[in-house]
């Protein structure tokens, strides 16, 4: 799923890794790269508003 990939790249992991026996061997790192446009798609598609911390 996406959302576990990009908790995976959030956590510092290398995209090589994620596609290691450890993570999911199935993937390709074409995989995911395509899982990152995806995601850049999706919020380019929405409106955010930006909160003050």
């Amino acid at each position: 799923m996406l959302w576990q990939i990009l908790d995976l790249l959030e956590a510092g992991i290398s995209a090589e890794k994620i596609c290691s026996e450890n993570y999911f061997p199935q993937l390709k790192p074409d995989h995911i790269k395509a899982a990152l446009h995806f995601a850049s798609e999706q919020f380019k598609k929405r409106e955010f508003i930006a909160f003050n911390q």
